[in-house]
């Protein structure tokens, strides 16, 4: 619900797919790039158009058994005063950088 929420009615202009996340990325035909801690900078990687970002939670982030699923790990460097940005934030910022290339 407060995903739903926090879409102010853009949900509606989304096509959105129910499956099963592991099995989708063992068996779909594009990379797959997780947002982790300690990942490859996503400024130094070349980012592939045809692909599937995974964006894990605050607490938690990507599951291990999703990480081990992945293509390729990525992060958002950070600064010496930044602490960690919230899974919307991190988001908008990886596919900014996707759009980019």
């Amino acid at each position: 619900p407060k995903v739903i929420q926090a879409t102010m009615g853009s949900i509606a202009r989304i096509n959105m797919y129910y499956t099963d996340l592991p099995e989708l990325i063992k068996t779909g035909d594009f990379i797959s790039y997780g947002a982790v801690l300690g990942g490859e900078t996503m400024y130094a990687k070349k980012l592939n158009d045809k692909a599937l970002i995974v964006i894990g939670n605050e607490s938690k982030g990507i599951s291990a058994e999703l990480q081990e699923l992945l293509t390729h790990k990525i992060s958002i460097p950070g600064g010496k005063k930044t602490e960690s940005l919230n899974a919307g934030i991190a988001a908008a910022i990886i596919c900014a950088e996707f759009r980019r290339k």
